[in-house]
């Protein structure tokens, strides 16, 4: 399970260019994300990530749906995305990662401290991290955990209310090669 200390705590992020705040009893602090964490942290819901997370958006599935080329047509403009490039620009880095001598932290937030959690910041990092985990362990791993009971209120978060419209729209996109 993660381990951490949590404080109480309004908090505000700006990641993806969306902001989002925090104003529910919320409570914050530094946690270690253990390898059996791993199946319950999700990236973000965002269409960049739809397909390089196997259309789950779960951090886990990153190592066999990670894949150079991918873009969009979102809104009538081509856009091209390539997170498997930014991953592979901080393998360097994060090649000899150690909780223990890192000041690197992955920012995650939950609806309750078992998760599951969602990264608001880290999500290159974390892919990074998981590809050399594979190659040596690597856990635990430092973030910042924010949990908040109001979490699925936000868009953001793998349990929104309207998650599963989210997943079905992005899929028709992915079908009709809007997505790639």
């Amino acid at each position: 399970m993660i381990r951490h200390r949590m404080r109480n705590a309004r908090a505000s992020f700006a990641t993806t260019g969306a902001s989002f705040s925090i104003t529910s009893p919320a409570v914050h602090g530094i946690a270690t994300l253990e390898e059996e964490d791993l199946p319950r942290v999700f990236l973000l819901t965002c269409w960049d990530w739809f397909l390089d997370t196997g259309r789950m958006f779960a951090l886990i599935n990153t190592l066999t749906h990670l894949r150079h080329g991918r873009g969009g047509n979102i809104s009538g403009w081509r856009e091209s995305i390539d997170h498997l490039r930014t991953v592979e620009e901080k393998m360097p880095y994060i090649r000899n990662y150690a909780a223990e001598t890192s000041d690197e932290y992955l920012i995650l937030v939950a609806t309750r401290a078992t998760g599951p959690y969602t990264i608001i910041d880290g999500t290159h990092r974390a892919a990074a991290l998981l590809i050399e985990h594979q190659r040596k362990s690597n856990t635990p791993w430092k973030a910042i955990l924010i949990d908040s009971p109001n979490m699925t209120a936000n868009r953001w978060h793998i349990r929104f209310g309207d998650a599963f419209q989210i997943l079905s729209g992005l899929s028709e996109l992915a079908d009709d090669g809007d997505i790639w």
